[in-house]
């Protein structure tokens, strides 16, 4: 298991240079399924990791990251 994570990353890394793009934006749009999927396939697993990143960037951009951190776990529990 273990190893199938460690080529995942290596291929989100690996196209992220490709792309000249973050690894960040490469997981985005894998899970957008706005390109292809990597192998071993991750679009499911991304999810667990790309929705929380994705309602921090909307919290911050709301009210701001050093105003919502103590209110996070309460708010949305998945990020405990």
């Amino acid at each position: 298991m273990a190893h199938a994570r460690q080529q995942t990353l290596a291929e989100i890394l690996a196209r992220a240079n490709k792309l000249n793009c973050s690894p960040l934006s490469v997981a985005e749009r894998i899970y957008d399924g706005n390109i292809p999927d990597v192998k071993p396939p991750a679009r499911k697993k991304l999810k667990a990791f790309v929705e929380p990143v994705r309602i921090l960037q909307q919290l911050d951009k709301e009210v701001g990251f050093s105003i919502m951190c103590p209110f996070l776990p309460a708010r949305y529990p998945s990020l405990k």
